[in-house]
């Protein structure tokens, strides 16, 4: 009797198990959406739970999470790798003991490929900039780039295409910025993104190095020189935003190597801010001078005249612009004297561009010290060059009043 019920038993749950199959959930979709895969199903009546399974590239299926019988969807997020196939299906169960009977599993749905978050390998200082190197990321089309200042939320800057770094231009000296990047995968479906990546912090600095020149063949032996420096080492022109405080101008002309240093002071220190070419002559006298006057116009020998001209020596001896044949006329210069700027060609005079006179001008006042040498020593910055301008260019390219000349010709910016 007893072998009789237990197969009788058995029987009974043999019809309930294939009642039971004929009722299994179906994969409505699976959703890779950034660092997570979205799966959904169907909700099968009477159901108990639903058993939910997950493959692993060409692995074999492994049940995943057991679900209450109100959830049709899962947000996984358990162990993702970028760049890994996932794929999943789903099973119903019925009774409330995870030993009870469960239906046949819903086909499988693989999920779109996960990519991965990049690595910021570095971001390093570039002058005035920040420049930002990560890995690439496979499938990858593009990469976004964010940024927070200090404390603040991270904002997107930048979608880079094409390339796995970035330079930001727009950064300020002494900010601490922080930046991560996420990969972007374009699909016909809609983006993919990765989970935002590693955090890096940087900043731009700016920093100095003073040195005692000693160099009998420099203008400046025996000063101590001041060189501003950017983060990266760069050696900074014009240091003038980052000096504490600015106690005026000293002009340095080197008659052999044609050029005109501007010297800032700041505690008995000097900086050199910046250079400039010039054209002195045979009679530039050597000497320490104060300069005396300036005058907008002033007339030159031949005659000629010259703009934004500064005395140097009482007897005649200025900062000008190359000379023009016509007074408060600036399209009448000297082609070939500008041409030849940078060699020893005036009567004695310290010849210089538009541009250079008026910052001379402008910025030096009467009283600046001038000092006229030879010299074959240190010098900090190196001479520098400018392009010849045709016979029929007779102004200067660098004078701000002249801009107009050169945007109807088309031949400066």
């Amino acid at each position: 009797v007893k072998a009789v019920n237990d197969e009788g038993k058995k029987l009974k749950a043999a019809k309930q198990t294939v009642k039971i199959n004929a009722e299994a959930p179906q994969l409505k979709s699976v959703t890779a959406k950034g660092s997570s895969i979205v799966v959904k199903w169907s909700k099968v009546k009477n159901a108990d739970a639903y058993v939910l399974y997950r493959k692993v590239g060409k692995g074999e299926y492994e049940v995943l999470r057991a679900l209450a019988s109100s959830n049709t969807s899962y947000k996984d997020t358990n162990g993702l790798t970028g760049g890994t196939r996932y794929a999943y299906a789903v099973a119903a169960r019925y009774g409330k003991d995870e030993n009870e009977l469960l239906s046949k599993r819903s086909k499988g749905i693989a999920a779109k490929f996960l990519i991965s978050a990049p690595v910021l390998k570095s971001v390093t200082s570039k002058k005035i900039s920040l420049s930002l190197d990560w890995t690439a990321v496979k499938n990858a089309t593009s990469y976004r780039v964010f940024r927070k200042d200090g404390a603040g939320d991270f904002q997107k800057i930048k979608e880079v295409t094409g390339a796995t770094s970035y330079l930001d231009e727009k950064v300020k000296i002494g900010v601490n910025y922080t930046y991560c990047v996420r990969a972007i995968q374009k699909q016909e479906s809609g983006n993919i993104a990765s989970p935002m990546g590693n955090q890096v912090e940087a900043k731009v600095e700016v920093t100095y190095k003073d040195t005692k020149v000693v160099d009998k063949n420099s203008g400046v032996n025996g000063k101590t020189i001041r060189i501003y420096y950017y983060g990266d080492g760069t050696k900074i022109i014009d240091p003038t935003p980052y000096m504490a405080k600015l106690e005026g101008y000293d002009l340095y002309v080197n008659k052999s190597r044609c050029t005109v240093t501007a010297y800032a002071k700041e505690a008995g220190t000097l900086i050199p801010l910046r250079v400039f070419i010039c054209s002195p002559g045979n009679a530039t006298p050597i000497g320490t001078y104060k300069t005396l006057a300036k005058m907008r116009w002033h007339e030159l020998m031949g005659p000629c005249w010259g703009q934004w001209c500064t005395k140097i020596v009482s007897n005649g001896i200025y900062f000008h612009s190359i000379f023009s044949s016509s007074y408060n006329n600036n399209k009448t210069m000297s082609v070939s004297a500008y041409n030849n700027l940078g060699t020893v060609c005036s009567h004695g005079c310290v010849r210089v561009q538009a541009s250079t006179a008026k910052w001379i001008y402008d910025n030096c006042g009467i009283g600046t010290t001038v000092k006229i040498y030879n010299g074959s020593g240190y010098e900090p910055f190196a001479k520098p060059s400018i392009a010849k301008l045709p016979a029929w260019h007779t102004w200067d390219p660098t004078d701000p009043y002249a801009a107009s000349y050169c945007k109807a010709k088309g031949c400066h910016k």
